[in-house]
């Protein structure tokens, strides 16, 4: 239930948002896609971090932990993102010659 409700209230912020800009120029299609996306981006993640925590918007302490709390997130993902990077990379690439040898 909550998940469609985040997917609908996404979708309303998308329609409003692009129905406020004009598309004229190429430049303002793609800052306005950039932040669509990064808007999608935060509400998704958002929804995922604070699903099932007691989070309490309504103090400045409770404001602080949810903000340590999405920026850990934040900082295992990117963390994540460096590791199967670094693996891919260290990976050897190359074809294996000793197959196009055995099969002549």
């Amino acid at each position: 239930m909550v998940s469609g409700l985040i997917f609908l209230v996404v979708a309303v912020l998308v329609v409003v948002l692009l129905g406020f800009v004009k598309f004229s120029h190429m430049k303002h299609k793609l800052n306005t896609l950039f932040l669509v996306g990064l808007l999608i981006f935060f509400v998704v993640t958002g929804a995922i971090v604070f699903n099932g925590k007691s989070v309490d918007y309504s103090s400045p302490n409770g404001i602080f932990e949810a903000g340590k709390l999405y920026l850990s997130f934040l900082g295992i993902v990117g963390h994540n993102v460096f590791s199967i990077t670094n693996n891919a990379i260290k990976m050897d690439w190359n074809p294996d010659l000793s197959l196009n040898d055995s099969q002549k």
